[in-house]
């Protein structure tokens, strides 16, 4: 008898316990988030500093840094390359995972809607992500600048830009309303004006860690061309849309990278920065390899948009599959699938994820990408658009949120990939 009345009361506290944690934590919930991320660096610190061998040698640069650095420096230590493994790939996917979670909050906080505007708006940042890190394997920058634009801390370094540019978009909407539109404006103009002066302090202080830079008027006046826009835009529809500043700022970081890309095979000292760094390569431009990737990309979209209209005629449910948006999605992950495809079986490409590397080589060719890629975004809009719809409608900020996600992890690597088929390199 006892213990039955033990027990019975051990069922009393718990639900107790569960109430006074989940009021902790929902009232510190920074301090809390703060704690989970601080203690593992800091005990990660002092162990690559008391055991360095352990921590350091064996886990931080076998699993983190040394990938890094096999990639600046193109060329591997040993065991360790610049492709992913196992454990860098879970620990950045929970990375992700509880980034976008913030995101998510801090979207929810200032009720920033992620529409169909907004959609557009990032896409010329996933394209600079891509673009980048074709730029970084042409060795356009020199160490220690390279770092910057080696995977994942290219995605961090141009996530914290776009979060940047979010915030000031919202709080140059929100100061419209007690100031006018007339001076959000003039602070809008000012952020394109402060882009253009940290581009010549780049310029100034970093030219000699690039193997080819645009002058610093190439910048001033695209920014000229777009302060006009927007303000022009603005006055026409009387407000100030935040997407669209965000559009214009994206396209600013766009357009410079594609001119730096256009003068590749142009400039000499760039290409023999290539051909010191990768001896017995040519540098080689490769369009057939292009038509190739884009014509296989759009055939695989047009696919999927007649199966899904011609079933939707008796199925409904499968009109989602053939909606604008989620054929980016289809778009962006069939060209990372297709880059892959053409790149190792013709070209002589490696892959460096951990669960494509194994497919490939189960199957004995990259063609399985293709399959497996549509399948992935089936799978995601099936459950965002179907399955759990209106849950979904409910909440657009979390919809817009996870559809960008799966845009980047898709789009990114593909246009990479592309690129790299393009210039050779």
């Amino acid at each position: 008898m006892p213990s039955a009345k033990k027990q019975k009361a051990s069922k009393k506290t718990d639900p107790l316990l569960i109430n006074t944690l989940t009021t902790f934590y929902t009232k510190h919930l920074v301090l809390v988030w703060f704690l989970i991320i601080f203690i593992p660096i800091l005990i990660i610190a002092i162990g690559c500093i008391l055991l360095p061998e352990l921590f350091y040698d064996d886990f931080v640069w076998r699993y983190f840094w040394g990938t890094i650095e096999a990639d600046a420096e193109e060329k591997s230590y040993g065991d360790v390359t610049e492709a992913y493994n196992a454990v860098n790939t879970i620990f950045y996917g929970l990375v992700v995972i509880v980034v976008l979670y913030w995101i998510y909050k801090l979207f929810k906080k200032f009720e920033i809607v992620l529409d169909v505007k907004f959609f557009i708006a990032i896409i010329p940042f996933i394209l600079i992500g891509g673009i980048a890190r074709a730029l970084e394997d042409a060795e356009l920058f020199y160490k220690p600048i390279v770092y910057l634009f080696i995977a994942p801390i290219i995605y961090i370094f141009i996530g914290v830009v776009v979060l940047g540019l979010i915030a000031l978009g919202v709080f140059i909407q929100r100061s419209i309303h007690k100031t006018g539109l007339q001076h959000g404006l003039i602070f809008a103009a000012g952020v394109f004006i402060g882009l253009d002066i940290i581009y010549l302090l780049v310029y100034i202080l970093f030219s000699q860690q690039f193997s080819y830079i645009l002058h610093p008027i190439v910048p001033v006046i695209i920014s000229l061309i777009f302060i006009y826009g927007l303000i022009y835009y603005s006055k026409r529809i009387e407000r100030f849309e935040v997407s669209v500043f965000l559009l214009l700022a994206g396209l600013w970081f766009l357009i410079i990278n594609l001119l730096v890309l256009f003068q590749w095979q142009s400039i000499q000292s760039w290409t023999d920065a290539y051909l010191t760094a990768n001896p017995g390569k040519i540098v080689q431009l490769q369009p057939v390899a292009f038509i190739q990737v884009i014509g296989l990309t759009v055939i695989c979209v047009v696919i999927v948009y007649v199966i899904a209209k011609s079933l939707s005629t008796r199925y409904p449910k499968m009109l989602p599959f053939a909606l604008g948006t989620n054929l980016i999605l289809f778009f962006g992950h069939f060209l990372d699938a297709s880059a892959t495809f053409v790149a190792i079986d013709y070209f002589g490409y490696a892959e460096k994820h951990v669960l494509p590397t194994f497919l490939i080589e189960s199957f004995n060719t990259a063609a399985v990408m293709l399959p497996l890629k549509g399948f992935i975004v089936v799978l995601i809009i099936y459950f965002m658009d179907i399955l759990y719809k209106k849950d979904f409608q409910d909440n657009p900020t979390l919809t817009g949120l996870v559809k960008v996600a799966v845009l980047v992890l898709g789009l990114a690597p593909g246009i990479r990939d592309l690129l790299r088929l393009a210039i050779g390199v």
